[in-house]
């Protein structure tokens, strides 16, 4: 697939004295069972297309860490690493079918600090890309607001995947069976940032185009760049999402 979306003429010159914070949060419950292995190969393509654009274009240095959960949260591995030298282990689902969401930003606020994950002030915000099927089975309210204090978390590039395999539902049967309203939380209410996936299939491309997306969007924030939309750097690129075959 092409994914030269963006002109890398533009990229700002000392891009690689920085970093970028890449985080995959990833539901690992048990409704996730028929649809982890195509999650697992849709990891392994995009880190392995990251990969390709750290290695070869002038971008901030891109650290990784999946942050696993479903009844608990783990981190893997437990400190970003760096992308090459990042190995993807495929993940599993466990044997409950709780999806405890407040995980994700009880997690979020307590390593998105200078003492944990973030070093330098003058590295990225990070990414943090949600990938689920379902819908919280526990109140996350209390710990978003919590975690909104987080200067890190609330300036993140948040991005979420939902996703469906029911392609018949209509608008409203669709927003409940993944729960719209957290989506629209998660991502701070840019409903831009949600990306559903109505073809298992289609999250190998899916998750390609937006990661790598998300990852030139943010070398971009501190360079004016004409005929880039900073506020939705994935304008340019939804109509080719939304025509993957």
């Amino acid at each position: 697939m092409d994914t030269n979306f963006i002109d890398d003429n533009i990229f700002i010159n000392n891009a690689k004295e920085k970093k970028t914070v890449f985080i995959l949060a990833v539901d690992t419950s048990l409704s996730v069972k028929n649809k982890i292995d195509v999650i697992n190969e849709a990891i392994k393509n995009s880190i392995k297309e990251i990969k390709e654009l750290d290695h070869g274009h002038n971008i901030a240095k891109v650290m990784v860490s999946i942050l696993e959960f479903n009844s608990e949260a783990i981190w893997k591995p437990e400190k970003p690493q760096e992308i090459q030298n990042f190995n993807f282990i495929d993940l599993k689902c466990s044997n409950t079918a709780q999806s405890k969401y407040s995980l994700i930003y009880e997690q979020s606020n307590e390593i998105l600090t200078t003492k944990e994950f973030l070093k330098e002030a003058k590295d990225y915000y990070p990414i943090i890309l949600l990938i689920s099927d379902g819908k919280p089975t526990d109140s996350y309210e209390e710990s978003l607001v919590q975690c909104e204090k987080n200067e890190f978390f609330k300036k993140a590039m948040r991005v979420a995947i939902p996703i469906i395999t029911d392609t018949n539902m209509t608008d409203e049967q669709y927003r409940e069976s993944v729960d719209y309203e957290f989506m629209m939380d998660f991502t701070g209410q840019r409903e831009e940032r949600i990306f559903s996936v109505a073809h298992l299939n289609d999250l190998i491309d899916m998750l390609e185009i937006v990661t790598q997306t998300a990852v030139r969007g943010e070398n971009k924030k501190r360079k004016q760049a004409l005929e880039f939309d900073l506020d939705d750097p994935f304008n340019d690129i939804r109509n080719q999402i939304y025509h993957i075959k």
